[in-house]
């Protein structure tokens, strides 16, 4: 029979021991995350977001439908795991579910973003030349530009090549409501989108002529669809005007936005009416370069 102090050294040796291996093991673990962090592993939650995005790369033309056991295989992922990402990329809208079969495909959310990408990846490659001629002609800067977030974000800019211009730059991001690119592409949403941007619009008075409710800015887009583009009266700076109009692609969804800036003086009687027929017929030929249809689309007129 052991004594006392016996058994209490056994118990601290054993604890010592346990606790010993918690430490090694706790030391490995945190080796093994330092060294993750360092190779630039992700977290955890930048893991699962990695995952999601792997879910939908495994639609392919080849192969445009999976069921769970096709998509877990693929991807060595367990049907568990892949059913809690299935869910949260079926409520975003970037994956659907066949209801009879119950195969995997990717939804129109994804189409929606790829076909961001693919339009604004090409409009400047393809838009330069156009805003190029259109500043040459017009003496005007030119700018492509189209809408994020309620934002205007230009996308290629051609400065006028006189010294006295209108300066903008790649990257530019401007309120939609109080600019010609902006309107244009506001106008051309759905009338559900447009009252949803309405509600979150922050309506601030840049100048005497700016746009300052959401009741005028119904009138000026309804305007704008009217006569197929709209105008910025000094709305942004004063002594600026501008003229834009709509990028349509083949389905007639206007996806970008041309305009022509410059000096109040030059954009006032014949002039003006000649800026818009330049600036429209840029637009056209910007369109038909893309791919998009001349036609004008059946329904809101932009």
């Amino acid at each position: 029979m052991a004594t006392p102090g016996t058994e209490r050294r056994k118990v601290g040796s054993s604890t010592g021991t346990a606790g010993g291996s918690t430490k090694r093991a706790s030391g490995v673990r945190g080796s093994r995350q330092a060294a993750a962090g360092a190779a630039g592993e992700p977290k955890y939650h930048e893991r699962a977001l990695l995952r999601g995005l792997q879910v939908l790369t495994a639609f392919t033309v080849e192969r445009p439908e999976h069921d769970l056991g096709s998509l877990s295989a693929a991807l060595d992922l367990s049907k568990a795991t892949l059913v809690r990402l299935l869910d949260c990329l079926k409520f975003a809208g970037f994956v659907e579910v066949d209801p009879r079969s119950g195969t995997y495909r990717l939804g129109l959310r994804a189409f929606e973003v790829g076909s961001v990408y693919q339009q604004t990846a090409t409009l400047d490659h393809i838009g330069r030349p156009v805003l190029s001629h259109l500043a040459e002609a017009t003496g005007q800067s030119t700018n492509l530009a189209v809408l994020d977030r309620g934002q205007v974000v230009h996308v290629s800019v051609v400065p006028s090549p006189r010294p006295i211009r209108y300066e903008g730059y790649v990257g530019l991001r401007e309120d939609a409501y109080c600019t010609g690119l902006g309107k244009v592409l506001l106008a051309a949403l759905e009338a559900d989108a447009v009252e949803a941007y309405l509600r979150q619009a922050t309506f601030r008075s840049r100048t005497p002529n700016t746009i300052t409710d959401s009741d005028a800015l119904r009138r000026e887009l309804a305007e704008v669809i009217r006569r197929g583009y709209a105008l910025d009266d000094e709305e942004v700076s004063p002594g600026l005007r501008c003229v834009a109009a709509p990028i349509r692609t083949a389905a007639g969804t206007s996806v970008a936005a041309l305009s022509a800036s410059g000096p109040k003086a030059e954009f006032e009687g014949p002039n003006l009416q000649t800026l818009v027929e330049a600036v429209t017929s840029a637009a056209a030929d910007l369109g038909a370069r893309l791919g998009a249809a001349s036609r004008p689309p059946t329904g809101r007129a932009l």
